[in-house]
């Protein structure tokens, strides 16, 4: 058995942007991270997974609406 571990940092948050040192604080993507996001997703610069992989996030809404967007909907 091969195991596989992808670390993908989620998109930009308007925390990012303005610099802001908020840690766990849950904040959405913003606009322009979505935009790239999409691009990134569109021109295939993300593994493919298989629908039936395990898959982790922390959590916050940022990285789940950044994993939404590169592997679809997934339960």
């Amino acid at each position: 058995m091969v195991s596989k571990i992808y670390l993908i940092r989620h998109g930009i948050t308007e925390g990012n942007q303005k610099k802001w040192f908020y840690g766990a604080a849950d904040l959405p993507l913003a606009e322009e991270g979505v935009a790239a996001l999409r691009e990134a997703a569109a021109a295939g610069l993300y593994p493919q997974i298989a629908e039936d992989a395990d898959c982790y996030t922390t959590g916050l809404l940022r990285t789940e609406q950044t994993f939404e967007l590169i592997f679809g909907k997934r339960d």
